[in-house]
């Protein structure tokens, strides 16, 4: 039996077996999880961080939404809805490794195993790069023909060739470079300076391209160019940032000094573990662009509305989902440390706080409802369609926040395929099956897809959380030590203490 399996390993540390099985149980958990202790801090000071990027990010998305549907007008709206939800579907086959690649980075760093964690990001970088530039390709050359099967005319056709291609080399070069070298940095404890950096180059881009909307009266395709060019600039300046100050010395080794991609057995490791990840992004950008499709059987304006109500929803998402990612970094740290106490304790306050947030998000929109929609639209089609599904949009953000926090914790315990097997089975046997009953057999309205919407979320927040709750964390962890091959876990030093 390997040493970190016995009980002797776990008496010699503070957070024995015994102790952890006290701590984390009836009224003692409840007190740990109300209390705002040091881990509710360190909680909190990544998640504040991360909620305040994606916060901004998705407001940009939103504003840059806004000023196409204003100022190029609804074709080019749809065009432009339309190739964000087919990249998506390509980036969701490899946003598994995104999330996978925090999820083991930081068990290695509980582990204190900085050569694996250099491994990881040189593997998932080859992964994505090797796999993500033939779909890309593919999507570029395709995007003609599918909009013009879709029988949304030769115009939107026209306008999403010009935008697609310079949009897919965009997205290639931020998610295989920033965002993976942004991980990284979150994970080691720069999640302030990756948030601030991001955010700027964010607002660049946006201010570039609505300067070339409003100003210059340019076309959906010019905003391409400008996200080209910012993606490019923004690898270079992080990856510069990140040698001058030392950020990568400690995973150089494991970065550049060993090829990774030639240990077959580690590359069968991070591919089990990303699948299902991959697999469940790329059925939820799948999933969007049923409803997608669902919409446009109805019209193309139904299609621009779609595209807003997806961009509110994105801004609602923002808060709680920063507490999220941070429980992925939180909780895969403890498990990594042989701490599965406050693993568990982490979780657990992150669904209260999540829960609190969306609430508080929900009841901010539902106050001030009309005024939101018509900072996207002055159309009052669209805005009769919008307000139509208000209540339901309040609805389903609190069900979304909760499921994807707990859909995280599931997954920071290395049991990605548990939780992908549960929300596929959701999706494909609730959602989906919904909105086109809704839309084609019977003919409602977009307000059924949000509908279809929140009752799939629900479903999943149920199960996901009966999930969490029924969890056996000391297993857990000893299962993750185990599959790394560590000899001295729970050595790791908490970079947010």
């Amino acid at each position: 039996m390997p040493p970190f399996l016995t009980q002797e390993f776990w008496d010699r540390k503070a957070y024995a077996i015994d102790r952890s099985t006290y701590v984390t149980r009836g009224r003692t958990t409840l007190l740990g999880v109300l209390s705002y202790d040091r881990e509710s801090k360190r909680l909190l000071r990544l998640a504040i961080p991360l909620s305040s990027q994606s916060t901004i990010e998705t407001l940009l998305e939103a504003a840059m939404t806004a000023i196409i549907s204003h100022h190029i007008g609804t074709e080019a709206l749809a065009a432009y809805a339309l190739c964000t939800v087919l990249l998506s579907l390509a980036d969701g086959l490899f946003r598994g490794l995104d999330e996978a690649e925090e999820i083991l980075i930081a068990q290695a760093l509980g582990m204190n195993n900085y050569l694996l964690a250099g491994q990881y990001v040189q593997l998932t970088t080859a992964i994505y790069f090797i796999g993500a530039i033939p779909l890309y390709t593919l999507w570029t050359f395709l995007i003609n023909d599918i909009i013009l099967t879709m029988g949304l005319g030769e115009g939107i056709a026209q306008t999403a060739r010009a935008y697609v291609a310079t949009k897919s080399i965009s997205h290639l070069i931020t998610n295989g470079v920033s965002d993976t070298l942004g991980g990284l940095l979150r994970c080691d404890g720069n999640a302030r300076i990756v948030a601030i950096i991001d955010i700027a180059f964010n607002v660049i881009c946006v201010t570039l391209a609505a300067v070339a909307v409003i100003v210059g009266g340019r076309s959906l395709g010019s905003i391409g160019f400008i996200h080209l060019a910012i993606s490019i600039f923004y690898a270079i300046f992080m990856s510069f940032l990140c040698l001058r100050n030392g950020w990568l010395e400690p995973y150089r080794k494991g970065m550049f000094h060993h090829c990774a991609v030639s240990d077959w057995k580690l590359v069968r490791s991070v591919l089990k573990f990303a699948a299902p990840l991959s697999l469940g992004s790329a059925l939820s950008e799948l999933e969007w662009a049923v409803l997608l499709l669902s919409a446009g059987h109805i019209s193309p304006e139904a299609i621009a509305a779609w595209s807003v109500f997806g961009a509110i929803w994105a801004v609602f998402e923002c808060a709680p989902g920063g507490i999220s990612s941070a429980a992925i970094v939180r909780i895969s740290f403890h498990l990594g440390n042989a701490n599965p106490r406050m693993a568990k304790i982490a979780a657990y306050k992150s669904l209260l706080y999540v829960a609190l947030v969306a609430l508080v998000v929900t009841v901010l929109f539902l106050t001030n409802s009309e005024a939101i929609i018509h900072l996207f639209t002055h159309n009052h089609r669209l805005t009769a369609m919008l307000e139509d599904s208000v209540y339901l949009l309040a609805m389903g953000n609190v069900l979304m926040c909760v499921g994807s926090c707990a859909w995280n914790i599931v997954n920071a315990q290395s049991r990605t395929r548990l939780a992908t097997l549960i929300y596929v089975s959701i999706v494909w046997c609730v959602t989906t099956p919904l909105s086109p009953v809704y839309i084609f057999a019977l003919g409602y309205g977009i307000d059924s897809l949000a509908s279809a919407i929140v009752v799939g979320y629900a479903t999943m927040a149920l199960v996901l959380c009966l999930v969490v709750f029924t969890t056996n964390w000391t297993k857990e962890s000893m299962r993750i030590i185990t599959k790394s091959g560590a000899t001295i876990p729970g050595a790791g030093i908490d970079i947010l203490s």
